[in-house]
């Protein structure tokens, strides 16, 4: 007798293990039709996924330019054009500005408090509307400043013109017409 060779000799398996055998080789087979259909739902699924971001992405690019590109300079215009330059000046408050000068090792930081001279309530709701790329042109520009530059009256009057020019180029007019600084301390 062969101690490798199970009890019972050569005896063919019994049917009903033949047929889990055989059951799960159907099983494998299943398994393998089964992962497929997956596979097409996961493709599916990312192209829906990927049509959907380029669909937002188309969308709001479009709304985007449409506000900043032919929008924004369409309503410039016709808003220029009924500021009524006799119109009592008006003066906006801007918050607080604090920016760090250009020194070497950004020591030195300016805070500043602004208020710029605009015609009347309609200068001022023009004003108010691109408040933010305002502000954001004012912090680059004084950004660029030095302690030096910004010691003595001449000097502020030429920071003073500066911001008029830089607010005015943000509005695409001459809304503003004088900023006042009612903070200037640099530390």
């Amino acid at each position: 007798m062969n101690p490798h060779q199970p009890i019972g000799g050569d005896h063919p398996r019994p049917p009903s293990s033949q047929r889990s055998e055989d059951t799960m080789a159907d099983a494998d087979n299943l398994d393998d039709e089964e992962i497929a259909p997956p596979s097409n739902n996961k493709m599916i699924m990312i192209v829906i996924l990927a049509v959907n971001v380029l669909a937002a992405a188309g969308i709001g690019g479009y709304l985007m330019l449409g506000d900043s590109g032919g929008g924004g300079d369409a309503q410039a215009a016709p808003a220029e054009a009924t500021v009524d330059p006799g119109a009592p000046p008006k003066l906006v408050r801007m918050e607080p500005f604090i920016v760090n000068l250009k020194e070497p090792g950004g020591t030195r930081y300016l805070k500043m408090v602004v208020e710029i001279e605009v015609p009347g309530d309609k200068g001022s709701e023009i004003l108010n509307t691109r408040i933010a790329p305002v502000r954001d042109r004012i912090i680059a520009s004084t950004s660029e400043l030095t302690f030096a530059d910004t010691q003595g009256a001449e000097r502020k009057m030429t920071i003073r013109k500066t911001l008029v020019k830089d607010v005015n180029d943000v509005l695409k007019s001459d809304i503003a017409k004088n900023i006042y600084f009612t903070e200037f301390v640099i530390q």
